[in-house]
């Protein structure tokens, strides 16, 4: 069995603040709308996912109980969802078409990942269908 890595608060933080745009040194804009729209994040499941818009994505992202699957979020949408194999890579499927360059930042964003996950591989609790399909 892998063994299972624990961050603290203040390492969470420190990795999530410049992916999200929230550590100074990564602000690239002033304005609240562009820096969301400059995000591309592989989101793991969180408890305020629950609340956001995700459109027709919905079904799709969450399981049977209305949890919410590992998903990417783009220009404040949710437009696809990501996963772990059991040899640790990275995959991902969209939902929706982002457009190219999109689609390349995304790319980077999960060869980011599974270079900062190592030899972890993570097993979501919650997993939507689509994830369980792409984990495989």
């Amino acid at each position: 069995m892998a063994a299972v890595a624990r961050f603290s608060a203040d390492e969470r933080r420190a990795r999530l603040a410049p992916r999200h745009r929230l550590a100074p040194s990564a602000r690239v804009y002033d304005d609240v709308a562009a820096i969301a729209r400059s995000v591309v994040a592989l989101h793991a499941p969180d408890p305020m996912t629950v609340v956001l818009d995700l459109g027709a994505n919905r079904p799709a992202l969450f399981d049977a109980y209305g949890n919410a699957a590992p998903t990417i979020w783009v220009d404040g949408r949710a437009v696809g969802a990501w996963a772990q194999r059991p040899d640790g890579e990275v995959v991902t499927r969209l939902l929706e078409d982002v457009g190219a360059e999109r689609e390349d930042a995304i790319a980077v964003e999960a060869a980011r990942t599974q270079v900062m996950l190592g030899s972890i591989v993570m097993t979501p609790r919650f997993n939507s269908a689509l994830s369980r399909d792409l984990g495989r």
